[in-house]
């Protein structure tokens, strides 16, 4: 069975990220805090529970796909960390634009959309 539960959304991103280079980031993007979907998504991929979450276009699902999963990756381990499945083609490029820019400061990031 699944098990469903209303979420509290984090009010700031600090509240939910502890690396200072993931931070940085997104700070350096003009990100001054979450959106409801971020604030309620990345603390439970944080924890490295599944998630499906619903919401507008435009709400930042995609951000926090990609930041949830940074949250869990070890940038020191150089194998795959993360998958994150999407349903379409474009929405696979999407979440895999969403994440270089934590490249900067992460190395060796290397996120790919795969399909088929």
């Amino acid at each position: 069975m699944t098990e469903q539960t209303e979420i509290t959304a984090c009010g700031t991103w600090e509240e939910m990220i502890t690396n200072e280079d993931i931070l940085r980031s997104i700070f350096s993007f003009g990100f001054e805090k979450p959106s409801p979907i971020q604030g309620r998504a990345i603390p439970i991929i944080a924890k490295g529970r599944d998630i499906i979450a619903q919401a507008q276009s435009g709400t930042g699902k995609t951000a926090a796909f990609s930041v949830g999963a940074l949250t869990r990756i070890d940038f020191a381990e150089k194998n795959t960390q993360a998958l994150i499945i999407a349903p379409t083609h474009e929405l696979a490029c999407d979440v895999s634009l969403a994440a270089p820019p934590s490249q900067r400061t992460c190395e060796p990031l290397r996120p790919m959309a795969l399909t088929w």
